[in-house]
């Protein structure tokens, strides 16, 4: 079950990309190189791989902070003339995450990535 409000199931999306981006990334660069193993690309593919997940992090803040400003208007009940508070943003998560937050378990991710495919010598 995936929970979710608002936008937060953009978080999603920006994963998924930054995985499938990852995976393409690292073995293009590693097959233009033509060494490495599968299981253990060279330093510089498993750099480029990173990249992803740096974008989806940056598309997780930006676009986190953007739809999760708060902002208040207070209006005039033309009734009672009384000031009437009126707040909108806020509320977009994923597994009730805020979405900007994401952006650091993106950083997470990729770099646990970047770690598990480095050669168990290097270790």
């Amino acid at each position: 079950m995936i929970v979710w409000s608002g936008w937060g199931i953009l978080v999603l999306v920006f994963v998924v990309a930054a995985f499938f981006g990852d995976v393409s990334l690292v073995s293009f660069v590693a097959g233009a190189m033509g060494h490495g193993t599968p299981d253990a690309p060279p330093l510089i593919a498993r750099l480029v791989g990173f990249l992803p997940w740096i974008g989806a992090a940056a598309a997780a803040w930006f676009m986190g902070r953007k739809v999760n400003t708060k902002t208040e208007k207070v209006l005039i009940d033309p009734e009672t003339n009384e000031p009437v508070t009126l707040r909108t943003g806020g509320g977009h998560s994923f597994f009730f995450i805020p979405m900007q937050y994401w952006a650091f378990i993106f950083l997470v991710i990729g770099v646990s990535v970047f770690i598990a495919l480095a050669e168990p010598s290097a270790l």
